[in-house]
């Protein structure tokens, strides 16, 4: 198939799907999507996470963290309840 070195690597493209072999897929981890993030401290919001860090960097000196508008979370705690 591609040489290289004068060698062919059939052997290796073939050698997971002949014998028989199931490719292993990722897991997946699912975070419940989120419609908005919201400044705590006043009435901004932004469908980025990192647009709403911005704004409580440069406005409230960067005392806090963005919080989600469907559950109250904060990204942080949103993983952990994974």
């Amino acid at each position: 198939m591609f040489e290289r070195n004068g060698h062919t690597n059939n052997a290796k493209l073939s050698q997971g799907f002949a014998s028989g072999a199931h490719r292993v897929l990722p897991i997946k981890v699912k975070v419940r999507r989120t419609y908005g993030w919201l400044c705590p401290y006043e009435d901004y919001k932004s469908n980025r996470w990192s647009n709403a860090q911005r704004h409580i960097d440069a406005i409230h000196e960067g005392a806090g963290n963005p919080v989600d508008s469907g559950t109250g979370e904060t990204r942080i705690k949103k993983l952990q309840m994974l």
